[in-house]
C-alpha cells in the first residue's frame, strides 16, 4: 500500500501549511471593508461610559471623605465632653474636624454616657461640572463620662 500523505502535510501550491507560509510566518488576513471604522464606533460607545464611571467614583470618594470627617468630629466632640469641657469646646472640635455646615446633636444618657451625632449634607465636588444629588452623611460616637469630670450641662 502506498504511503498516503495528509492534505495538511502537502500544503498549498505556495508551500504554506495550515495558514503559515514559508519560514513559519503567518500570512496576514485580508481586510474586509465592512470592518472599517469599527474601532471608532466602539470608542464612541465606551468612552462616555468610562467618563460616567469615573465621575461616579469621584462622587463616591467625596462622600467617603465626608463620612471619615464626620466620624472624626463625633469622636473628638464626645471625648471633649466626656472630659467635662464646655460644650463650646466640643463645638469648636466639630468645626475643626467636620465639613462645613455640619449639625451636632449631644445626648447625655442617665447611665453616664455621652453620645454625639454629627451629620452633614455631602455634595459632589464642584469641579465635576455635573449636578449630582447630595447625600446626608451621619456619624455617632459614644463614650462614658470620665470620673471626676465636671458637667457643663
Amino acid at each position: 500500500m502506498a504511503a498516503v500523505r495528509s492534505l495538511a502535510a502537502l500544503g498549498n501550491r505556495h508551500g504554506a501549511v495550515n495558514g503559515y507560509g514559508r519560514g513559519g510566518r503567518q500570512r496576514p488576513t485580508p481586510r474586509r471593508p465592512a470592518e472599517d471604522g469599527m474601532v471608532t464606533a466602539e470608542a464612541a460607545l465606551v468612552l462616555p461610559l468610562m467618563a460616567l464611571f469615573a465621575m461616579a467614583l469621584l462622587w463616591m470618594l467625596s462622600i467617603s471623605i465626608a463620612k471619615v470627617e464626620t466620624v472624626d468630629a463625633a469622636r473628638d466632640a464626645a471625648r471633649v465632653l466626656a472630659r467635662g469641657d464646655a460644650p463650646a469646646v466640643a463645638h469648636e472640635a466639630v468645626r475643626r474636624a467636620a465639613p462645613a455646615g455640619a449639625a451636632v446633636a449631644v445626648d447625655r444618657s442617665s447611665a453616664g454616657a455621652i453620645t454625639v451625632t454629627v451629620s452633614v449634607e455631602a455634595h459632589a465636588p464642584g469641579w465635576l461640572l455635573v449636578p449630582l444629588p447630595a447625600v446626608t452623611v451621619s456619624s455617632s460616637a459614644s463614650t462614658p463620662v470620665e470620673e471626676g469630670s465636671v458637667s457643663h450641662g
